[in-house]
């Protein structure tokens, strides 16, 4: 199988400046390129193929990824704003994006110790920004034909955030074993 991952907010042309979240001097993008090179590695030693797209607008991450014939696609990212927990987003259209989802989130939560939830987002429906929607996350991975979620493991500036950055490869590796998990099941 082969697993398409992008590295969230890094080499967006509209946004070049956006590094995503940032915290004492960690950026997003940094802590999001070490998990993904965890998961890489790990998906790689289970026979997996994994992509890393870096660079372009979402709709040129989507082709390229359809491109690949990924069978799933990741966009990475880290959250901001002190939670506890770690997030796993899919398509609310997608019965397998939420099987996906429910697998990884299981296999971060057994594997770090933190509550991390599968949740489905949604184009906005009120208006209101960062809601229970997760309007944003649906625009990150709405318009790929893989099945595709939008990780968010934990928060950059969380009160276990030393212990997260200290474990960004298991986190990649966690991921990388619920992807493997739920192809297998399949």
């Amino acid at each position: 199988m082969i697993v398409a991952a992008t590295i969230g907010h890094a080499g967006r042309p509209s946004r070049w400046a956006d590094r995503g979240a940032v915290f004492e001097g960690v950026e997003e993008t940094s802590a999001v390129r070490r998990y993904t090179d965890g998961l890489d590695r790990e998906l790689r030693r289970m026979g997996h193929c994994c992509v890393l797209l870096s660079d372009g607008e979402y709709r040129d991450q989507w082709g390229r990824a359809d491109g690949y014939r990924a069978g799933v696609y990741l966009n990475c990212h880290v959250n901001a704003g002190g939670g506890d927990r770690g997030l796993v987003l899919h398509d609310h259209r997608s019965a397998r994006g939420r099987a996906l989802a429910e697998t990884v989130a299981a296999e971060l939560d057994r594997a770090l110790g933190w509550p991390c939830q599968a949740r489905a987002c949604r184009p906005d429906t009120n208006g209101v920004p960062r809601d229970a929607d997760f309007s944003e996350a649906f625009g990150t991975i709405a318009g790929v034909r893989a099945v595709a979620l939008c990780l968010e493991p934990y928060f950059l500036d969380g009160p276990r955030r030393g212990e997260f950055l200290g474990r960004l490869d298991e986190v990649g590796a966690a991921v990388a074993r619920g992807i493997d998990g739920w192809a297998r099941a399949a």
